[in-house]
């Protein structure tokens, strides 16, 4: 059978060596007789899959022991109100990047819940062929965090270096290179993706 490869925006190709072992545990995931289909999420097993995944980021990512490592429900754009209800509790502003479609609805879904979202910067006057970026001497205090999508995949445009607030936090949504490039976690606040689309499958 021809072998035939995905070069759609998601989900990501898999390594042969990964879909071998899938098949091959699928009946019996780790020898327990059960498939990884069946077993309670709420068995040891399953806790220990779930914390062997936790140290792999960590040591894949060099995320630091101060930062949790957290798997949730409703992908990357779910983190777009999940961000703002759980940082932005001092000042209720944020500030945003404009360089696309998944940062305008981060912007857009933080609205919606009553925060407020002051653009920064934004490439869409040349429909967004460009990346915006901050002003050096911009005085972030006044904001619970910096919003910034560090890839863009409709645009094709990326950050591979990220625009660093003095004065505020950083939160990334790395939905589109998560594990693809190497940052230093230490700078952001909050990195969350949806992992479907470039490194792991659902379930």
């Amino acid at each position: 059978m021809m072998k035939i490869y995905n070069y759609a925006a998601g989900p990501a190709k898999l390594p042969d060596q990964v879909i071998n072992q899938i098949q091959e545990e699928l009946p019996s995931v780790h020898g327990s007789g059960m498939s990884i289909l069946e077993i309670s999420h709420r068995s040891a097993l399953f806790e220990n899959i779930l914390a062997d995944a936790q140290q792999d980021l960590r040591e894949l990512m060099g995320i630091p022991d101060n930062y949790h490592v957290l798997f949730f429900q409703g992908g990357g754009t779910g983190q777009f109100a999940a961000a703002p209800l759980n940082l932005a509790t001092n000042h209720r502003k944020i500030a945003l990047l404009d360089s696309g479609h998944w940062a305008t609805r981060a912007g857009d879904e933080a609205t919606k819940l009553g925060f407020s979202v002051d653009t920064l910067a934004s490439t869409k006057d040349n429909h967004y062929q460009s990346l915006p970026h901050l002003d050096d001497k911009q005085d972030l205090s006044g904001y619970d965090y910096l919003h910034l999508t560090m890839n863009n995949t409709i645009e094709g445009t990326a950050y591979h270096q990220p625009e660093l607030p003095s004065n505020t936090e950083l939160v990334a949504d790395m939905s589109s290179n998560f594990l693809a490039e190497t940052y230093n976690v230490a700078d952001f606040g909050l990195i969350f993706a949806g992992a479907q689309k470039i490194s792991v499958r659902l379930g």
